[in-house]
């Protein structure tokens, strides 16, 4: 065997593309497993630091989460489609030095205007310009993730999940340790939480060039150079889309955080009623992020249902992921408040009593957030992705105008309402926006979303609620296909 033919049967044997199964199985599990991490890094993070550190770490993440995919003009949202056609023309080469070299000039000039304009962007994120160090690491450590993100996006193109999630398992831990030991032991800032973001990422970014550098050049080699004019022709509307997806999502996440920042009621320090809205926002999260994996479960057999020609059977799964999944959420959410006194007094110390007290309309929220992403499958399916778009950009309209009112009136009490109903809004609007796309709603599915308003009468109620609720879908015959789904599982292989 040549030497060149030796290196090209390096390669693929390093960089083999996972099979479907492998590669969800990996990044499920490093997924549970990096949740885990992340859910006691941010409670570590919560004790640790003062509300006020804590609060413009939030605000350094959220403009870390806003930016990086933002000045990328969402090229690196296209690998997944686009990659794998462009291998095969041996044309990958061309397709990513040139996303490659329009990513890096944006990336460093975005940078660089931060740098420049630190005292505006100071202003602009902490409502006060002595806060311009921060703001230069800021814009490094966005350099760092924003590069991290395109190897990410390129490795899960050409399906390599168990590599990228061990990648991304590091990241975690790496995060975690720098991120601790900075606050412990060097300074209990928001900056040394950003340097332990930045250096996590730089793990994804320095293990994956090097592993694609060293085994995978032989996949890049060679290429022949595609007209500039028709890679961008393919390449600008597809990313234009994701560009605007990115940036509705993301501002979804930010928005009211920065309005807390500049419309604080008077005499109110905005950086720490962010920091207790942070604070009241950690495990509700993960119960959203609950939500999101149960969501990306199902599609695919939505998704079969759909291209089969079943729509009842569709409609029937839909209705009752709504139902089940309204009822699992809330209940987590009742377990959530039931140890509260001992999540926020002991562990945290005590030190967000404004996030205790608005703990249960987070929660509430964020059940409805996760129903949100449940709904909008049906929507994938039927192929009308300005219609989730559409219905994301009204929640966010009314995310705006509600904090525009609440915020300067009733502090992170205002923001919290202000969030509970844009994604109230955005709930149903989609549910209506899914009626008129062709599902058949039953009737228990509407009472059942109001299922999460329980959890701000206080867990026994909500409680209660839930049992009763179960009881009546119980009495319909909803449970059936779950118990026979069940009775599968049971049956030995």
């Amino acid at each position: 065997m040549s030497a060149e033919a030796e290196k090209r049967a390096v390669a693929q044997k390093t960089l083999a593309a996972d099979s479907l199964a492998v590669g969800v199985v990996a990044v499920l599990a490093v997924t549970i497993l990096q949740r885990a991490i992340g859910f006691t890094r941010n409670l570590l993070l919560c004790r640790y630091l003062d509300d006020t550190e804590l609060g413009r770490w939030s605000l350094a993440f959220s403009s870390l989460l806003l930016l990086a995919p933002l000045i990328v003009l969402g090229l690196p949202g296209t690998f997944g489609r686009y990659v794998e056609a462009f291998r095969q023309r041996g044309q990958l080469g061309t397709f990513l030095r040139q996303t490659g070299s329009v990513c890096l000039a944006t990336v460093l000039g975005a940078s660089f205007l931060l740098i420049v304009f630190r005292r505006e962007m100071s202003f602009l994120l902490f409502h006060d310009t002595q806060y311009q160090r921060l703001v230069v690491t800021v814009a490094l450590a966005l350099i760092v993730v924003a590069a991290a993100n395109y190897v990410t996006e390129l490795l899960m193109a050409l399906r390599l999940g168990r590599l990228l999630s061990v990648l991304q398992l590091g990241n975690s831990l790496t995060f975690a340790a720098v991120s601790l030991v900075g606050v412990i032991w060097w300074q209990a800032g928001a900056e040394a939480v950003v340097v332990g973001y930045a250096l996590g990422s730089s793990v994804v970014l320095v293990c994956g060039l090097y592993l694609l550098w060293r085994h995978g050049r032989t996949l890049f080699e060679g290429s022949p150079r595609r007209p500039r004019r028709k890679l961008w022709r393919a390449l600008v509307p597809f990313a234009g889309w994701m560009w605007v997806t990115n940036l509705v999502a993301n501002l979804y996440e930010s928005v009211d955080r920065l309005m807390m920042v500049h419309l604080a009621p008077a005499g109110a320090h905005p950086e720490a009623m962010v920091g207790q809205y942070h604070a009241a926002q950690v495990v509700p999260l993960m119960i959203a992020a609950v939500a999101g994996m149960l969501s990306g479960i199902v599609l695919p057999y939505l998704s079969a249902d759909w291209e089969e020609g079943n729509r009842d059977r569709l409609a029937r799964r839909m209705n009752q992921t709504l139902q089940w999944s309204s009822l699992g959420l809330t209940a987590a959410g009742v377990g959530v408040l039931a140890l509260r006194g001992w999540l926020f007094d002991w562990l945290l110390q005590g030190k967000y009593d404004e996030g205790l007290a608005v703990l249960p309309w987070t929660l509430a929220y964020s059940v409805w957030f996760g129903l949100v992403l449940l709904v909008q499958n049906y929507l994938w399916c039927a192929e009308r992705a300005g219609r989730i778009a559409g219905a994301l950009v009204l929640g966010l309209v009314v995310n705006v105008l509600a904090n525009a009112w609440c915020i300067p009136r009733w502090g992170v009490q205002g923001a919290v309402l202000a969030t509970s109903a844009s994604v109230v809004t955005c709930l149903a609007v989609s549910c209506w926006l899914s009626a008129r796309s062709g599902l058949q709603w039953q009737s228990p599915s509407g009472w059942i979303c109001l299922l999460p308003a329980g959890l701000l009468a206080g867990p026994l109620v909500s409680g209660m609620l839930i049992l009763l609720a179960a009881w009546c879908l119980h009495r319909r015959g909803l449970l059936e296909e779950w118990g026979a789904v069940l009775r599968r599982l049971r049956r030995p292989a």
